[in-house]
């Protein structure tokens, strides 16, 4: 997948890779877990492994709550109009 397949529920994050095969990344919208409602709607972060033929989905607000409760050092380095500006 490239930047050209990125659509209004999925935008490939430029820059950003699965770390051990270095595939892409995205943030997606779901479309709920298993047909089901359950999660539908929601923004995660998806990365693909096994060479495209698998792939794991983070929650990405929960992913930032944690890291601004666990890790504000890391959150506020990111999180800045200095770091932010950076990728404008």
């Amino acid at each position: 997948m490239n930047e050209k397949q990125s659509d209004f529920n999925r935008v490939v994050m430029c820059g950003v890779t699965e770390y051990a095969e270095e595939m892409n990344v995205e943030i997606r919208i779901t479309e709920g877990l298993f047909g089901s409602k359950i999660g539908h709607g929601r923004e995660v972060i998806r990365a693909y492994n096994e060479a495209g033929n698998n792939s794991t989905e983070v929650d990405l607000e929960q992913a930032l709550k944690w890291i601004a409760t666990n890790k504000p050092d890391v959150y506020i380095k990111y999180v800045t109009s200095e770091m932010l500006s950076t990728y404008a």
